[in-house]
């Protein structure tokens, strides 16, 4: 829509317009952000389901302590669990924003009634402008993470189902090209990377020494 080409009339009827669709759209939104907290919830049981499975196997296959497995997925853990949370607080972020926009459009539908025009075009656009962009950004996360997810189930059940069992050099192997930093596409692995470097040389000591 031509925001800055219409008329006061016409302007007053778009900012109604908005503040209805807004708070039709509050409920929805927030539905969909309870059951994606839910999904995300399902996605970390299905992980620490599978990587349950992976101890159990490595311990009777390989002789693996327990306790050295978890040293070894400890930074991919920590980097799952903090998309996790990460992903959680984009939605409720974004949930918060949709809230907040009708009452920043009734406020704004007052200027337009006092006569304030050029003004309130200029915020218009730039709310359809910004809501757009947190649209595609939420979005773009989920789907980031989904794939995220679905690729480390896919490979961890991959190398569980080996038919000749699950050796401590697969896990060794998988875990390398498991770890976060390998992942150049994702914005968040640069907040990781150091702490993962500092710890990474477990993948070659740990093991051999239980």
């Amino acid at each position: 829509m031509e925001i800055m080409n219409t008329s006061v009339e016409e302007l007053r009827k778009t900012v109604e317009g908005l503040i209805l669709s807004y708070e039709s759209q509050v409920a929805i939104i927030g539905s969909a952000v309870n059951t994606s907290h839910g999904i995300l919830d399902t996605f970390k049981k299905e992980r620490v389901a599978v990587n349950n499975k992976l101890k159990e196997s490595l311990a009777r296959n390989a002789s693996l302590r327990r306790k050295d497995f978890d040293t070894m997925m400890r930074d991919l853990d920590f980097f799952q669990e903090e998309r996790e949370e990460e992903i959680k607080r984009k939605m409720d972020a974004f949930l918060k924003q949709q809230r907040e926009l009708p009452s920043q459009l009734k406020a704004l539908l007052d200027e337009v009634n006092s006569g304030d025009t050029n003004n309130s075009k200029a915020i218009i656009s730039d709310i359809q402008r910004r809501q757009a962009e947190a649209t595609s950004e939420i979005t773009e996360a989920i789907r980031s993470f989904q794939k995220e997810h679905e690729q480390f189930i896919t490979e961890a059940r991959k190398i569980l189902t080996s038919t000749t069992g699950l050796s401590l050099a697969d896990f060794r192997s998988w875990l390398r090209q498991a770890q976060p930093y390998k992942n150049a596409n994702n914005n968040y692995v640069g907040e990781t990377l150091n702490m993962a470097r500092k710890r990474v040389n477990i993948l070659n000591t740990v093991g051999t020494n239980g």
